[in-house]
């Protein structure tokens, strides 16, 4: 019968914390594979991103893509919330667009109003909300 040995007599100077279990083979392998993975991950995701931002950068992507976001997005509403999160996602790239280049901020306030008003107001209609929805629809169509 195989049964467990007890470990050897520790060495002179060597307190019982101090002696090492043997190093798994298996526990390095995993170790190795999890970095490898992450940096793998990190390579594909940065590289998609790279291949497909396109040509354009900087305010003028940020507000082309809040813009897009808008035309999909016509309206919030309180019994879908994924207008109100399409909407919050075109008012924070219009505010990255505002933060690069100045002349984006009347943009970013525009695209922002919507949401106030819907956050302060819990309505997505009624005569403030509709002008807000018709002046950010306006400023996608006149952005710098």
């Amino acid at each position: 019968m195989n049964q467990p040995q007890a470990p050897g007599p520790i060495p002179p100077g060597q307190s019982p914390q101090q002696q090492a279990a043997p190093a798994s083979p298996r526990r390095g392998a995993v170790v190795l594979a999890a970095v490898a993975g992450l940096v793998l991950g990190g390579a594909c995701v940065g590289g998609a991103w790279w291949l497909t931002s396109g040509s354009s950068d900087g305010a003028e992507a940020d507000a082309a893509m809040a813009c897009e976001i808008v035309a999909r997005a016509p309206r919030i509403t309180e019994e879908d919330s994924s207008g109100l999160y399409r909407w919050g996602a075109a008012s924070g790239l219009a505010k990255a667009a505002a933060e690069v280049d100045s002349s984006y901020r009347e943009f970013a306030s525009a695209l922002e109003k919507p949401l106030h008003v819907f956050h302060s107001t819990f309505e997505a209609s009624g005569p403030e909300f509709d002008k807000a929805m018709r002046e950010a629809k306006a400023a996608c169509a006149d952005r710098p």
